[in-house]
């Protein structure tokens, strides 16, 4: 759905750029493609702060399942993954979350660094 609207706003982004039109008489076709655009741009700003929030992949249940893995959790012939991440405004550490998608009080596990492990004197 993302890739769709923002598709559909480029679309706009680009018809009110390279339309062959003269200025004076495209102002309401300018308008109108800026406006779809900004419009559409907000609701996928918003898809991405309510629904989305801090997660960036979301995987599909896996097929297939071995029996030992099964046996060891059975959640994963039924839900698929959530990759959420966390890193605190003026923090040094981010964090990885990894969750069953679509389960409630999910078990999840998590690890974190210190941004400053992935940098040296040169950058």
């Amino acid at each position: 759905i993302k890739l769709i609207l923002m598709t559909i706003a480029c679309a706009f982004a680009m018809v009110a750029q390279f339309a062959p039109l003269p200025f004076p008489e495209s102002r309401f076709v300018l308008g109108g493609c800026c406006a779809a655009y900004f419009a559409l741009s907000g609701v996928l700003q918003l898809v991405a702060t309510f629904l989305d929030k801090d997660c960036i992949l979301i995987t599909k249940v896996k097929e297939g399942v071995s029996s030992a893995a099964k046996n060891k959790n059975p959640n994963l012939t039924k839900y698929g993954l959530r990759i959420r991440t966390l890193m605190p405004r003026f923090s040094q550490y981010y964090t990885v979350i990894i969750e069953f998608q679509g389960l409630e009080d999910s078990p999840s596990t998590s690890e974190t660094w210190s941004v400053g492990k992935f940098f040296d004197k040169e950058g």
